[in-house]
């Protein structure tokens, strides 16, 4: 898939050159289900009444401990993370430190063709792209960790897509590396799902942390050039204006973006804005664009990027928190309104006046503006229907009634 590369327009640090090649990180040191680095908004689950976060982890810290009733029963992890396309990676590195307790149940999965881990030990099962729309599955088997030891094991897998090498390493010692190389191939995602950690991973109900340190991170697609998830930037201009900007390095086959706006993590996206491509560049590209929303709250964006061929990638989800009250330097009247509606007070300008319904959509071309030299800016609003609006200014926001 053709992608393009985001480049942020200010210095990083080496913390946010890990955070952009990281997509998933759970230290397991203050919570079970919130991530220290993920997509915004996001947030696991878990099916265990007893998980907790508990001192003997790996390195004398904390880590994730599947817990015990008070009865002693056990519980399952079974933690799920909601699923995103940020996850669809070409290449992958992914770690985690576990400790064993049990012989059944898996450490990591997403779909039916990624498993990483077992309560056994090591193990990997991963799908690449045969190109011709389905994929070859490939298994490392099984190499056991001790269940008397005690000791945390860091369990990686990397697979280059450039190289087509994948290997499998317990504390940095290689165990296995694919026999058959796949030069070329990306992995191949159950597109959708989400992914799993700990299923049916109880500890034993030894009370204690098995899992600690577990780290997603992307390695370079095999083709064209890997989306860097550096900046792309969400910020709430007035109480209901949204300012969002972004930039390329460089474009190959670039057909448009879209901007997708959701008020949950459910994944009910809305496109709210497409934006042209630059086609074919090697220059830096700065793009912006405006977004209006209803009401106050969380709202959460995204950008997609769509090819020539309509391949697509997205960027990392961004969240903004919009001021519910409506400002208090300007006012409307009459209101309730049959009709005429008056805006007076603080006011940018006539071309900053919007009216949205409760879905959001903006209706601002079935309403006649003019400016009233001492009322202000007069609003026909008789063509509207009757129901609840936004009016929208460079001032703020307010709720208005149509009778």
């Amino acid at each position: 898939m053709k992608q393009l590369v985001l480049l942020a327009w200010v210095l990083l640090t080496s913390q946010l050159t890990f955070a952009q090649d990281t997509l998933l990180y759970f230290s397991w040191n203050t919570s079970v289900t919130v991530p220290d680095i993920g997509p915004a908004g996001f947030e696991a689950s878990t099916a265990s009444l007893y998980a907790e976060i508990s001192a003997g982890g790996a390195n004398g810290t904390n880590g994730l401990n599947p817990g015990r009733g008070p009865g002693g029963e056990k519980a399952d992890l079974d933690i799920t993370f909601p699923s995103d396309p940020v996850f669809d990676v070409g290449g992958i590195d992914i770690a985690l430190d576990y400790q064993r307790d049990e012989t059944a149940g898996t450490l990591f999965s997403r779909g039916s063709g990624f498993k990483f881990g077992e309560a056994q030990g090591a193990s990997v099962t991963y799908r690449v792209d045969n190109g011709d729309g389905s994929f070859n599955a490939i298994s490392s088997g099984l190499f056991e960790t001790s269940r008397t030891d005690e000791v945390f094991h860091n369990i990686r897998f990397v697979y280059e897509p450039a190289t087509g090498n994948a290997s499998l390493r317990v504390d940095g010692t290689e165990v296995w590396t694919n026999p058959t190389k796949t030069p070329g191939k990306d992995l191949y995602w159950d597109g959708g799902a989400p992914i799993l950690i700990g299923t049916l991973i109880d500890g034993s109900g030894e009370n204690k942390p098995v899992l600690d340190n577990l780290v997603f991170r992307s390695r370079p697609s095999a083709v064209g050039l890997p989306i860097r998830l550096a900046v792309f930037e969400a910020v709430p201009l007035t109480d209901r204006r949204v300012g969002l900007e972004w930039q390329t390095d460089s474009e190959w086959d670039n057909d448009y973006f879209t901007i997708e706006r959701s008020e949950s993590t459910s994944g009910q996206w809305q496109t709210v804005h497409r934006v042209k491509g630059q086609g074919n560049s090697n220059e830096l590209t700065a793009y912006q664009a405006e977004d209006w929303v209803p009401h106050g709250g969380v709202f959460y964006y995204r950008l997609q990027q769509v090819d020539y061929d309509g391949s697509r990638s997205y960027s990392a989800i961004k969240s903004v928190v919009m001021d519910a009250s409506a400002a208090p330097d300007a006012t409307v009247y009459p209101n309730p309104t049959t009709g005429t509606l008056y805006l007076k007070g603080a006011i940018e300008g006539e071309g900053y006046v919007r009216i949205v319904d409760a879905a959001g959509r903006d209706l601002s071309g079935e309403v006649i503006q003019r400016w009233q030299d001492r009322e202000g800016i007069r609003l026909d609003l008789s063509a509207l229907p009757t129901g609840v609006y936004t009016l929208i200014h460079g001032a703020g926001t307010h709720r208005i009634v149509k009778r």
